[in-house]
C-alpha cells in the first residue's frame, strides 16, 4: 500500500466532522506533500474560482468554511506540506453584495 502524498477535499465545509476528519489527516499522513481544500460546491458541480454568481448561502457557507481552515487547520500544516484553499473570488463577493 503506497500513502498518499497529495490530499484534495472538494465541497470542504465548516462542519464539525470535516473539520476533525481533516485535521486527522493532516497530523497522520507522514508523507502529506499538498493539502487542497476547496470551498466551492454547489448541488454536485464544482464550481470555478472565478465563476460568478452564487448563491448568497453558497458564499456564506464557503466564507465559514475558510473561517474554520484559518482557526483550526492551517496551523497543523506541517511546514514540509502545501496547503492550498479554493475559495470565492473577489467578483463572486460583489455580486452576493447586490442580491
Amino acid at each position: 500500500m503506497t500513502a498518499s502524498k497529495r490530499v484534495d477535499i472538494i465541497g470542504f465545509s465548516s462542519a464539525k466532522g470535516l473539520v476533525e476528519l481533516t485535521c486527522c489527516i493532516v497530523k497522520k499522513a507522514v508523507s502529506l506533500e499538498h493539502l487542497v481544500l476547496n470551498t466551492l460546491r454547489v448541488r454536485g458541480v464544482i464550481m470555478e474560482k472565478n465563476a460568478g454568481g452564487l448563491a448568497r448561502n453558497v458564499l456564506e457557507e464557503a466564507f465559514r468554511a475558510v473561517a474554520a481552515i484559518i482557526s483550526y487547520i492551517q496551523d497543523e500544516v506541517p511546514p514540509r506540506a502545501k496547503l492550498t484553499v479554493v475559495e470565492p473570488c473577489s467578483r463572486s463577493i460583489d455580486q452576493s453584495r447586490s442580491i
